[in-house]
C-alpha cells in the first residue's frame, strides 16, 4: 500500500472551491471527492447549527475514514 492523500480546499462561500476540485479530480487517480454542502442538502430540514453541523461532520469523517480503508485518497 501507498501513501494516502488528503487535499482540503478551503474557503469562503462563492470563491471556487467546487469549481477546482471538478478541474483538478479527473488528473488525480482513485481519488474521491467529499463535499460538505452535498452532505447538508442531503438533510431535507439542514439547519445551521451545532446539531446539523455536528451530523454534518460525523458523516464526513466516516465517509473519509472508509475511502481511505479501501485506498482511496480524498479530495
Amino acid at each position: 500500500m501507498g501513501k494516502l492523500s488528503i487535499i482540503i480546499i478551503d474557503g469562503p462561500m462563492g470563491s471556487g472551491k467546487t469549481t477546482v476540485g471538478k478541474l483538478i479530480h479527473p488528473q488525480l487517480p482513485r481519488t474521491a471527492i467529499l463535499s460538505t454542502d452535498k452532505i447538508k442538502w442531503s438533510i431535507s430540514d439542514f439547519e445551521r447549527g451545532k446539531r446539523d453541523n455536528s451530523i454534518t461532520a460525523d458523516v464526513l469523517y466516516k465517509m473519509a475514514d472508509e475511502y481511505l480503508s479501501h485506498n482511496i485518497n480524498i479530495l
